[in-house]
């Protein structure tokens, strides 16, 4: 399998739950969950001559992995990685994301995840 589906965040409760709940798509696509805990360890694992032809199907990115969140970091990312992006994040009413209408993604997970 060449195609994986990958999620970066360090929190590994957080990546439980979305590993389960990909479980059904990983089998019906043929693809691999893959966690890793920020997009240098992804560089590292992409740089591995056995894994240079791997394709990231969906990239499923904390928001806490990124220096900043805006739509030309998010933009980026998806041309680097030549992937779909989600976000996690966690909605904060004090401190609110804001133009994601504007983003890249397909879709935004609000944290605590709910299978």
């Amino acid at each position: 399998m060449n195609e994986i589906i990958c999620a970066i965040d360090s929190d590994t409760k957080m990546v439980e739950a979305i590993n389960l709940a990909t479980q059904p798509l990983c089998k019906i696509l043929n693809v691999n969950f893959l966690h890793k805990s920020s997009l240098s360890d992804l560089n590292k694992y992409l740089a591995e001559s056995e894994n240079k032809n791997k394709n990231l199907l969906v990239l499923i990115l904390s928001s806490d992995s990124l220096p900043q969140i805006n739509a030309e970091e998010l933009l980026r990312v998806q041309k680097t990685y030549n992937t779909s992006l989600i976000i996690t994040a966690f909605d904060d009413v004090l401190n609110p994301l804001k133009k994601i209408e504007t983003w890249p993604v397909d879709n935004i997970i609000y944290k605590p995840f709910n299978l």
